[in-house]
């Protein structure tokens, strides 16, 4: 590798630095682009919003997906795109990974579990961004299930996720792989509960939820204790929150000093 001279100066050009210039010359991460030019009408890309977890792009796309298989389309092998991330599963210990869904389950929901419409299925990834709770699943190895804080038709609905899935031989996600409504009867939230299954909880959201599956809970149910699996709250869901928010923070304003200062080197025909 040839060294470069210390008086060659750095020239970065537009496809370098993901973002834009403004009019007086402040740069704009790609990722604060508020412009509605940055969600391009297929859906195909765009930058993530307030949350972090879902961009608009992906909020069309999985929306025009799930039409698209209640129309008739056939399951894709690599499912669309649920979130971009998940804060919850992060504050679970799992990897920054986007979740993706295992669409040939809404196909096969339409025959066994007609109230989980597509209007339902759009709902899901903001079950996944809030849950009423989180447990271990009893039957899958490393899956968890998510309990909607939403009723489907009187009835508790259930989210269940795959994380750190293989899904191809070059996609590593976390996997939504159902949801589904118990129709055929409550969850056994006791049961999972008593077993040390709980992981996180929503102690506002949750006890309602509970008692459609016939479980009156106090708040001293949700208490850790010793010799249990430690349970997490919205209190650490927001906490967690807080803490990437401050470091995505702090981390755009270095860049944005930085790329100003590089910016200046730059010959303004490259910036037109």
């Amino acid at each position: 590798m040839v060294a470069m001279p210390s008086s060659t100066p750095i020239i970065l050009v537009k496809a370098h630095i993901r973002g834009y210039t403004r009019a007086d010359g402040v740069f704009v991460p790609a990722h604060e682009d508020k412009r509605p030019s940055a969600v391009p009408k297929d859906g195909s890309s765009g930058h993530d919003e307030d949350t972090g977890e879902r961009s608009a792009a992906t909020r069309v796309a999985f929306e025009r997906r799930i039409d698209e298989l209640f129309a008739g389309k056939p399951a894709s092998r690599i499912g669309a795109r649920v979130l971009d991330r998940s804060d919850l599963l992060g504050l679970l210990g799992h990897q920054k990974l986007p979740l993706v869904l295992r669409e040939g389950k809404v196909i096969q929901g339409q025959s066994k579990h007609k109230n989980m419409t597509a209007e339902q299925w759009k709902k899901v990834p903001g079950w996944l961004e809030s849950p009423a709770a989180v447990f271990w699943s009893d039957t899958v190895k490393g899956a968890l299930v998510f309990v909607s804080p939403d009723l489907v038709a009187d009835s508790v609905a259930l989210v269940t996720v795959e994380p750190d899935s293989t899904v191809s031989a070059t996609l590593v996600a976390h996997e939504v792989t159902n949801a589904y409504d118990k129709d055929g009867g409550p969850p056994p939230l006791s049961k999972w509960i008593r077993s040390d299954l709980l992981r996180y909880v929503n102690t506002k959201k949750f006890p309602a939820v509970a008692a459609r599956a016939g479980l009156q809970l106090s708040g001293k149910a949700f208490a850790n204790k010793p010799g249990t699996s430690r349970i997490l709250n919205e209190k650490h869901l927001t906490g967690y929150r807080r803490m990437h928010r401050a470091q995505g923070d702090a981390t755009t304003k270095a860049l944005r000093v930085e790329t100003r200062f590089l910016l200046l080197k730059i010959p303004p025909r490259l910036l037109s």
